[in-house]
């Protein structure tokens, strides 16, 4: 299945993703990138508020769009 996935150059690795918590990138993205931002003091406040949702702790080759979906509707 894989190597017909390659054949027709859809094949994605999900290794990295499978591995990865939803906490990770957030934390990156608070130190690398955010900073550089007009009004990153609330953009930092808002990652932060969602690094400590249930969601950050999902490995992030599980979460869907309704998981996003539900934290709007929790917000």
């Amino acid at each position: 299945m894989i190597e017909s996935e390659m054949d027709r150059g859809v094949f994605v690795c999900r290794a990295e993703a499978e591995r990865t918590l939803f906490s990770q990138p957030i934390d990156r993205y608070i130190d690398e990138v955010a900073p550089k931002h007009k009004g990153s003091y609330s953009e930092i406040k808002r990652l932060e508020a969602l690094n400590r949702h249930p969601l950050a702790g999902r490995i992030v080759a599980t979460l869907t769009s309704s998981d996003f979906a539900r934290y709007c509707d929790d917000a």
